[in-house]
């Protein structure tokens, strides 16, 4: 069952399957549907902003430098295709934020620039046409007063709505403004440039941060809600309602109204996040509190009706930057679908009943409030989080899905502006600045995201080729291999033959029978065991190639030892292997044992006196040498006894030399020397055998 889920596993379309797989999971994000490539990075001085915007819709963006640097006044320069035309200057300074939006408030098909100044103690809020060079601004206006703190004007501005209350051909703009420290001004504001009033909500001792436009109540009309923290810097509430010692869930309308009483929340440090959510056809108040203060306030989720009542709530676990933890619609205009992020990037959908619907992760995102930037242009905003490091921003669809890191350096010296820049029939360019350093990326659908499938099918196809082909190669290898182990089997069997043929095997016998009958047992049984090893061995390593060369050793002195006894002390012979040698190399089997046979046969068998066989081993670095050199008559005087022999030992030995190396890449060489005395009479025969020794590991 094993062999069978091995076979099936290794076989190319399964491998392939798997081997494909573990390259894809280790690509470079290469496939994803949108990219961000850097374009351009920049660094400018921690008194400018650059903004790009399109102001009069003809598909190029205007560049406008914000300057405000100390001891000067605060100004604007406007470039258009690359040329300057228009540059303003106002008094005051700009607000710490460098407070500037664009709105075509009249409807003239330009978008106006309006920006955020401080005078003195106060706040002025400008009107600028970029192409009517002849008037400085068209509109100032008085918004309120602003004290200093630390030297600095303690005070924000946060934009968030551009309605058209009075039903005429201009817009409004609704905005917040809300201080640290300082008691005032932490109020909402509707500002009608073409009647020159602002409204102003009520005096409140907290303030509506971050605030979200929605007609919650179907009046045709947005009401504004947001975030309410409890920082516990206005404790006189008797002189200024709605002390920020507590949160206060706060809706206003387009008067600046209550739309009902506020509802009073928690305590010192808690904070009270609000979100209009409409899944369905009904509008809720969707209310997370939560709370990082002395007291034991229960952070939960609440739902509310629009009119201030509490249909529903549950617990929400208290853990570490609950308080970073905060609500987030996917598309303001709907206020459809909402979801809670939390710290650690975790991501909770919510349902009309406050149960969660989908959970999903952000990996890598700071847990602060996404940057919406509508950067592609296609009517729907993206989300740019920071990562964990402040060292890049991860751009997500609205829907957070396919995540895009860009790398940039956030030196935190100032705040974080971004801009969409376009230029005709050209790439979508987005700018981000951080403090001191601006940088340009390009994002946009990656053209490689439709082939997808298909290069992961070539991917799958190109291993699925290579292991087929390294599997035919390794079949052709295989048949190889085993034709010619088979030649090499083929080849050494006839040396087998030789090894145990009739004629050795009876004359063997009867010497040993002649030995029990002079009841000469003790050589007999000698003779007998030595006789037995060699079969065994001949008969155990058949299927073998080749054999470790003390294994062949111990064959030959068997067979030496019989060839002694048969030929009844006719010859000596001795071994002698140098210290060190590594005697568990292999060798093809029958290697010495051919030249000691035909020693034998050849030149002690025809010698009238005594005969001596003697058999070396040694090494160097690179060769194992074996020499065999016996005392016999020599090759010339042999070969007139040819007749008694057929000639083929040699022959079948280089044979099989010759596929040997074709199998192991072993190039073993032999070479034969005739020895001739000092009167150049024959004295015998020298087999000289080198076998590389970097095959089989080098000797020092």
């Amino acid at each position: 069952m094993i062999k069978r889920g091995l076979y099936i596993l290794f076989q190319p379309a399964i491998l392939s399957l798997i081997i494909g797989c573990i390259v894809i999971l280790l690509l470079p994000p290469v496939f994803n549907k949108y990219v961000a490539k850097t374009i351009k990075t920049k660094s400018i001085t921690e008194y400018e902003v650059f903004s790009y915007h399109d102001l009069d819709y003809d598909g190029y963006s205007e560049e406008i430098l914000y300057q405000n640097p100390p001891g000067s006044h605060p100004s604007l320069l406007i470039k258009s295709k690359r040329k300057i035309i228009d540059q303003r200057n106002f008094k005051g300074t700009y607000k710490s934020a460098y407070v500037f939006l664009y709105c075509d408030y009249n409807n003239d098909s330009v978008d106006e620039i309006f920006v955020f100044t401080i005078e003195k103690d106060s706040i002025y809020f400008y009107g600028i046409n970029p192409f009517k060079t002849e008037e400085r601004y068209f509109f100032k206006k008085f918004i309120d007063k602003c004290s200093k703190y630390n030297d600095n004007y303690d005070c924000e501005v946060n934009v968030c709505d551009f309605p058209n209350i009075d039903n005429n051909a201009y817009k409004e703009i609704v905005f917040e403004i809300s201080t640290g420290l300082s008691l005032q001004p932490r109020n909402l504001y509707i500002l009608d440039i073409f009647n020159d009033t602002v409204i102003k909500s009520p005096e409140s001792g907290t303030a509506v941060y971050y605030p979200v436009a929605f007609d919650i109540n179907n009046d045709g009309y947005n009401e504004y809600m947001g975030e309410s923290p409890a920082h516990g810097n206005c404790h006189k509430e008797k002189e200024i309602p709605y002390t920020d010692y507590h949160a206060w869930l706060m809706v206003l309308d387009r008067n600046m109204k209550f739309l009902f009483e506020p509802i009073k929340f928690g305590g010192y440090k808690t904070i009270l996040d609000v979100k209009p959510f409409k899944p369905k056809n009904t509008t809720y108040l969707v209310v997370f509190q939560k709370h990082q203060g002395p007291e034991d306030i229960e952070n939960k989720l609440m739902l509310f009706d629009i009119y201030g009542n509490n249909i529903k709530e549950r617990n929400v676990d208290d853990f570490y930057g609950i308080e970073s933890s905060f609500l987030l619609l996917r598309d303001i205009s709907k206020c459809d679908d909402l979801f809670m992020i939390y710290n650690n990037g975790q991501v909770e959908q919510l349902d009309s009943n406050l149960n969660t619907i989908n959970f999903f992760e952000i990996k890598g995102i700071l847990n602060v409030r996404p940057i919406r930037a509508d950067i592609d242009m296609d009517g729907t905003d993206e989300f740019l989080f920071w990562s964990e490091d402040l060292q890049s921003l991860i751009i997500t669809r609205n829907d957070f899905s396919y995540p895009v890191k860009i790398d940039l350096i956030n030196d935190l010296k100032g705040g974080t502006y971004h801009s969409v820049i376009q230029r005709g029939n050209e790439k979508l360019q987005l700018y981000i600045q951080c403090g001191c350093h601006a940088f340009i990326f390009e994002y946009s659908k990656n053209p490689l995201h439709p082939f997808k499938y298909l290069i992961w099918a070539g991917i799958y196809g190109g291993v699925f080729l290579f292991l087929f082909l390294l599997q035919k190669v390794q079949q052709v290898r295989a048949r190889h291999k085993y034709k010619t182990e088979k030649k090499i089997a083929e080849l050494q069997l006839k040396s087998i033959k030789s090894q145990i043929d009739p004629h050795f095997t009876l004359n063997l016998i009867n010497s040993i029978g002649a030995l029990f009958h002079r009841k000469d047992s003790e050589k007999a049984s000698y003779i007998f065991g030595k006789y037995a090893r060699l079969l065994r061995s001949t008969i155990l390593s058949s299927d073998n190639i080749a054999i470790p060369l003390k294994e062949e050793i111990e064959y030959v002195n068997n067979y030496l030892e019989l060839e002694k006894f048969r030929y009844d002390g006719k010859f000596d012979y001795e071994f002698n292997v140098a210290d060190g040698a590594d005697t568990s190399i292999e060798i093809p089997k029958m290697l010495l044992h051919t030249f000691a046979e035909n020693a034998i046969k050849h030149g002690i068998k025809h010698l009238k006196g005594k005969g001596n066989i003697k058999i070396s081993i040694g090494y160097d670095r690179k060769f194992y040498y074996i020499q065999i050199e016996d005392n016999g008559v020599g090759r010339i005087k042999a070969a007139k006894y040819s007749g008694l022999s057929t000639g083929k030992g040699l022959k079948i030995l280089d044979d099989m030399m010759k596929l040997y190396y074709e199998l192991k890449k072993v190039k073993i060489t032999f070479e034969i020397t005739d020895l001739f005395d000092d009167l150049n009479n024959p004295k015998g025969t020298l087999v000289n055998i080198t076998i590389p020794v970097e095959k089989f590991g080098s000797k020092g």
